[in-house]
């Protein structure tokens, strides 16, 4: 397969050399073991597509539904309580992670082992990473679903190596990816889909995925993938955002690392660069004559957190969903569960945050989304 997809070859090989000064030799080892068995997985899935073509063909993905925002801002919440409502399909980390054999509902037999290695692989990163560190800043079952990038790993994309280390060229490679390239790697994520799509019922369902803006983010090759797409975005003040995400990334980054290395300011300096270029960026995109109006809503962190279900039924009333009484109240008791079982408070990581920076290249935003500072 790497012999036909140069572009996976190119990304993983300087993945691996630009990588080598900086991890451990666990780090190494795990990102060897991750490299081999996600390239594996798409090589097996790709094999399937098209060996079933005629029967993959006739499957359509009809008007997906992405949250389509910058990380902490709610959209893990967001994502988590409208699966609540079973008119929407969102996959699991399971289901999307290893779509072969292909994911049952109710779940098989093989799909019940499948979701049993995730659980274990999930409990073991989650005792590396600290459970209870992890656990407050993000924190995700197998059954629930992750940012589409996790499933880009097969393509060579692995963003948290890209965020947590100075790998230039690495970021270079993958940032300058033509777009044909990009395409192809969203044609497999698709894929996916279709694959989740072959045994199960979906008729009268929309997917819901989520998908943070990145440098990994080709919006126009999204919107050609899946030209009847509808989109979530959430706002919230970068500067709450990025001390949040670099928390995140310092944690997930450091079991990889050699021992007594802090990564911490680099990855606030890096993420505050990318972030701010990708609210720069999204002011271009948001232009593309494919985008009418009926295709993106616009959510406040805010409002979201101060009333989560008046913000479902602006959404459900954008996106002409029927907001009932079935819905209201698995939210409604979802949100209890969520109250009730907090798991602590995130506490951030000490970094030297350029809030002047971020005042002054993000004061155009704020001010057009009306999004509320942070004191």
């Amino acid at each position: 397969m790497l012999d036909e997809n140069d572009y996976i070859k190119k990304n993983l090989k300087l993945l691996l050399s630009n990588t080598e000064k900086a991890y451990s030799t666990l780090g190494r080892l795990s990102l060897t073991k991750d490299i081999v068995k996600n390239v594996n997985r798409l090589s097996e899935y790709r094999s399937i597509i098209q060996t079933e073509s005629e029967i993959f063909s006739q499957i359509s993905i009809v008007k997906p539904v992405f949250i389509l925002t910058l990380p902490r801002t709610g959209s893990t919440f967001l994502h988590c309580l409208l699966s609540e409502d079973k008119r929407w399909k969102v996959p699991g980390k399971w289901e999307l992670g290893k779509p072969y054999p292909y994911p049952l509902d109710p779940p098989s037999k093989e799909n019940e082992e499948t979701l049993a290695s995730f659980k274990e692989s999930n409990f073991l990163l989650s005792q590396f990473y600290g459970p209870q560190n992890i656990g407050i800043a993000h924190k995700l079952q197998p059954t629930d679903s992750e940012d589409i990038l996790t499933y880009m790993r097969g393509d060579g994309i692995f963003s948290s190596q890209s965020f947590a280390l100075d790998i230039p060229e690495y970021n270079a490679c993958v940032e300058n990816l033509s777009y044909n390239t990009w395409l192809k790697i969203f044609e497999n994520f698709k894929d996916r889909l279709k694959m989740i799509s072959r045994f199960q019922n979906l008729e009268n369902r929309r997917f819901l995925l989520m998908f943070h803006m990145s440098p990994f983010c080709n919006i126009s090759a999204l919107l050609e993938t899946f030209p009847d797409a509808q989109f979530i975005i959430l706002h919230r003040d970068p500067i709450k955002i990025i001390p949040s995400i670099t928390s995140l990334f310092q944690y997930t980054s450091r079991i990889h690392l050699k021992p007594f290395t802090d990564n911490t300011q680099y990855i606030c300096d890096k993420l505050t660069d990318v972030y701010l270029k990708e609210i720069d960026k999204m002011f271009i995109w948001r232009e593309d004559k494919r985008l009418k109006k009926n295709k993106i809503i616009d959510l406040q962190f805010s409002e979201l957190v101060k009333n989560p279900k008046n913000v479902v039924k602006q959404l459900y009333r954008f996106l002409q969903i029927e907001y009932n009484q079935e819905c209201d109240e698995a939210f409604e008791n979802y949100i209890k569960f969520q109250n009730n079982h907090k798991y602590g408070v995130h506490k951030y990581m000490k970094m030297n945050l350029d809030k002047v920076k971020i005042r002054r290249r993000s004061k155009e935003y704020m001010r057009l989304y009306n999004i509320e500072p942070n004191v």
